[in-house]
């Protein structure tokens, strides 16, 4: 996804960064993202439509933070080890929702297994 929309970047071209991150809204669990040039300016937006975003003025470290039901995450973008900007996600974050559905799908895998004869 970034190394597309930086590419505008060269090009100051925000509207084409702006159109590479709307590949997002298939992504329902993603509520915003951002991308930041090398300088740390903030250059194209995507908010989820309905969906109130607040971006960072400026990019953080590499990592990642989560607050209740959201988690928001920084990633630089390296190209030929150089780093050319960043990347920031704000994505809805419930953990345990998976494991629910993990510990979910092993339950029916063991009720439905075949015994040791092979017979269910």
């Amino acid at each position: 996804m970034a190394q597309p929309a930086y590419r505008g970047r060269q090009c100051f071209d925000r509207r084409t960064a702006a159109g590479d991150l709307s590949v997002l809204r298939t992504r329902s669990r993603i509520l915003g993202a951002a991308l930041y040039t090398r300088d740390g300016e903030l250059f194209a937006t995507y908010q989820q439509p309905g969906v109130h975003v607040s971006f960072p003025d400026h990019p953080e470290p590499n990592g990642y933070t989560v607050a209740g039901d959201q988690m928001a995450l920084f990633r630089r973008v390296v190209e030929n080890n150089e780093p050319i900007g960043t990347v920031y996600l704000r994505t809805l974050y419930s953990p345990y929702d998976r494991l629910r559905d993990y510990l979910t799908r092993a339950a029916y895998s063991l009720v439905n297994a075949p015994g040791p004869d092979g017979t269910f």
